[in-house]
This record gives C-alpha cells, structure tokens and sequence, in this order.
C-alpha cells in the first residue's frame, strides 16, 4: 500500500517530467549558447512560463525569463536560433536542492554568457542546460515501474491470502454444517423405525398372550 500511495507523488513530481522531457526529444550533443536577455517579470498574465521557478504546484506571479541563441550545425538548412527559451527543465519549475533558482538565474542569465545545451528536435525553441537521457529513464524505473510492479504484486498477494482465510473455512464449514444435518435426519429415521419396530413387538405379545 505505500508504494501504492507513493506513486500519488512520485508521478507528477518526477515521472511525468521525465517523460515528457524524452517525447520532447533532445539533441544528445551539446552545442553552444549565448544568452541574447533576461527578462524580470510579474503577473498572471506574464508568468504563464519561466525559465526557472520553485514550486510547480501554485501559481506564479514572479518569473524569470531567459532567451538565447545556438548555432546547430548538423542541422539543416535553420543552423541558426534566435530568441530560444532556456529552461532548467522541461516543466521550467523544481524543488531544492536539485532545484535552485537563484543560482540558475546568476549562471545564465547574464547576457553575453556562453555555455553548452541542448535543443530539443520537436521544438527548437525550447532549450536546456542540462540534458542526460539516461537518467530520465533511470527516473521512470526507479519511481513509477517499481513501485507500480511492487503494487501490483502486493495487490495479487492480499487477494490470493484472502481467498484462503474467508473461502475456504467457510466453504467447510458448510460442508460440515449439511452432513451434520445429514447425520441427524438418518438417526431421527432409525429412531421413529425402531420405535415403530418395539411398539408392534409389545402388541404382538399382548395379543398372543394366555388369558
């Protein structure tokens, strides 16, 4: 059951990040970026993303957003992007300590700042400092396919012990319950039989007896 509930958390947290950061499939090479602005803003209506933010379950009314530009020479014929968005993830959002927004900002969000990322193939406007493919699938097998299996087989093991502690003494108890019964009614017939026998018996002798 805890890792039934475990996966309550795990999945939005981690799983689910994980898994749209391989669909977005990212380039495995890095190549380089430099930061063209940096962008401070508030509101609703303007923090519909940010580059990098703790917490990404409440709405933000602060975020940062930081654009760069790469040059992708194996890619043809757009080698050269402008005003792609920089992102410490793909959800844009995280918790410390793996997640530390003051020092992501100071890192890269000078303007002019150089640094090697990756580019995602879908969309070549999203980009991240920091990509490895492994260790997302790592995530996905650590923190939904074992506790899920984990689940699953905890799930079968209660089934199959209860089954056996309610079924089977009950099915039994039946059982026993109808031959007892079974027991009684053929001793209630040999009792009324010989009672009928002994009463016939004693009749005959009255009437066979001398006067």
């Amino acid at each position: 059951m805890t890792a039934g509930s475990s996966l309550l958390f795990l999945v939005p947290l981690y799983v689910d990040p994980a898994i749209s950061t391989l669909v977005s499939n990212f380039v495995t090479e890095p190549v380089t970026c430099v930061t063209t602005r940096r962008e401070e803003l508030i509101g609703l209506n303007n923090c519909s993303w940010s580059s990098c933010r703790e917490g990404c379950t409440s709405d933000a009314y602060h975020c940062t957003h930081i654009y760069v530009s790469y040059n992708d020479s194996k890619v043809e014929p757009y080698n050269q992007t402008d005003d792609a968005v920089l992102l410490v993830n793909i959800k844009g959002c995280g918790y410390p300590p793996s997640v530390l927004c003051a020092n992501f900002t100071e890192t890269y969000g000078t303007e002019g700042t150089e640094f090697p990322c990756y580019h995602s193939r879908e969309n070549r406007t999203v980009v991240l400092a920091h990509y490895e493919r492994d260790e997302h699938v790592a995530i996905i097998i650590h923190y939904f396919a074992v506790p899920f299996v984990i689940t699953l087989a905890t799930s079968v093991a209660l089934c199959v012990m209860h089954c056996d502690c309610r079924c089977h003494p009950t099915t039994h108890h039946k059982r026993s319950r109808r031959a007892r019964i079974h027991d009684l009614s053929d001793g209630s017939i040999s009792i009324g039989v010989d009672t009928r026998h002994n009463t016939s018996y004693h009749s005959d002798l009255a009437a066979i007896r001398p006067m």
